[in-house]
């Protein structure tokens, strides 16, 4: 970020805002410092995982997750009954593998794949599957795209995405080489941070329809015209939406993709 970057952010900065900001994120830290066991144990109606922490903001998550104040709780649970139906499951934008975790804990006959560029994402979830013990878990380190090759990182503080001005190179790829290297999945989730925009539309032709996807639509990354392009992409073959406003927070709305026959 240039100076005028910088001035102009500072100038523009609710400062009410950032001060709840960062208290948040002492209180974080404290509770970190203070951890006797950085191992949590989660229970999603009877699938249990136990996650890894090496810093403060895991942590804090994994806590909030094992006591039930995690604002996904509604949608984790809906995603472990769907898992137990799947073959195949694709986890696009992995993070500390919470979603796949699951997945591959609740059905231990399907495969799991894991697709994450987080050089800290990976290596909580390299932890994780350990931890675990899972063997019907594969991490990809690779990024979902609209084709592959390399693209540019942007590297977040809770989260990154591919961007042009990103300082980190990753290899991409599409999901047409996805499901001819390992099969077309039955169910997906798709956490991308607006990368759904392009690669959704890049998917159209190969989904036939079948895989259930939950999914995270970024309005504050994208504009009316991508977020658009996002739902007609899915319109057009035949799927439909449930929104999940319970499990949302301002400006990521958590949607639940299916076939009308599938209901």
């Amino acid at each position: 970020m240039n100076i005028k970057k910088k001035i102009h952010t500072l100038m523009n900065l609710d400062f009410k805002w950032a001060f709840r900001f960062y208290k948040k994120r002492l209180l974080m830290s404290i509770r970190f410092f203070f951890a006797n066991n950085r191992i949590v144990s989660i229970n999603i109606d009877g699938t249990n995982i136990k996650l890894v922490s090496s810093d403060a903001y895991h942590y804090s998550v994994a806590k909030d997750m094992s006591e039930g104040n995690y604002y996904e709780m509604s949608l984790l649970r809906e995603w472990v009954e769907h898992t137990k139906k799947a073959s195949v499951i694709f986890d696009f934008g992995a993070y500390n593998g919470l979603y796949g975790l699951l997945a591959a804990k609740a059905n231990p006959n399907a495969k799991v794949y894991l697709f994450e560029i987080d050089p800290i994402a990976i290596k909580h979830i390299e932890e994780n599957i350990r931890e675990n013990a899972l063997e019907n878990i594969h991490l990809v380190p690779k990024a979902i795209s609209s084709e592959d090759g390399e693209a540019s990182f942007f590297v977040g503080a809770t989260g990154g995405r591919l961007r042009k001005d990103g300082g980190l190179i990753v290899k991409t790829v599409s999901y047409k080489t996805l499901i001819n290297e390992f099969g077309a999945p039955d169910l997906i989730k798709m956490d991308i941070e607006g990368g759904e925009a392009s690669v959704i539309p890049s998917m159209k032709e190969h989904l036939g329809g079948k895989p259930k996807i939950f999914f995270e639509l970024h309005s504050f990354v994208l504009d009316k015209k991508e977020e658009e392009l996002v739902m007609s992409s899915l319109k057009d073959i035949g799927y439909t939406f449930s929104l999940r406003p319970d499990a949302s927070l301002p400006g990521v709305l958590h949607y639940i993709l299916a076939r009308k026959e599938i209901f």
